[in-house]
């Protein structure tokens, strides 16, 4: 039996319950604690500390990342800089209309991956993206993200995955055993 925590990165006391049920089960059952990215080595540290002896082997702490490559190390994974440079390229390529001007911004391609990355953990591919709303700016704007994310995809070199699909990899996987 598997014990899986989904911990935030706060120190409030929801955190430390999830990590003190987390200790307690330590010897009946693997336990491995998820957390975001930025919040691995914050979740390790607390364990140790709250640890009796100060170290804690029976347990897993990991990040989407992390955990990934550990059931896939043979598929290769663009980096998010990467991923945020073919962005900007894939951007110029276009003519854009709603974003033509915000896209000549610092920051733009780097905005346009975190709404690429949101949209594909929710698992929403370029091609499912409608234009029929009735606001005409909106339709503009999702002609433009569609057309940036498709030429994004085409750019990516075909040994690499977008980092974005790191999530639906490891869903699948789960659902299959």
């Amino acid at each position: 039996m598997k014990l899986t925590l989904i911990c935030d990165q706060t120190q409030d006391a929801a955190a430390g319950r999830l990590f003190d049920r987390a200790l307690k089960n330590i010897g009946k059952e693997d336990v491995l604690i998820l957390t975001p990215e930025n919040a691995t080595l914050w979740a390790e540290e607390t364990l140790a500390s709250l640890s009796p002896k100060g170290a804690v082997s029976a347990l897993t702490v990991t990040n989407i990342s992390r955990l990934c490559s550990s059931i896939f190390p043979q598929v290769n994974f663009a980096s998010p800089r990467f991923s945020v440079m073919l962005i900007s390229r894939a951007a110029e390529m276009q003519k854009l209309v709603a974003y033509k001007k915000s896209s000549q911004k610092v920051g733009f391609a780097s905005e346009i991956y975190e709404l690429i990355k949101l949209f594909s953990q929710s698992g929403i591919a370029p091609e499912k993206i409608s234009t029929n709303s009735s606001s005409c700016a909106l339709n503009q704007k999702l002609t433009d993200l569609k057309n940036i994310w498709q030429t994004y995809l085409s750019l990516l070199p075909k040994e690499m995955n977008d980092p974005s699909e790191k999530l639906k990899l490891i869903s699948v996987a789960a659902k299959n055993g």
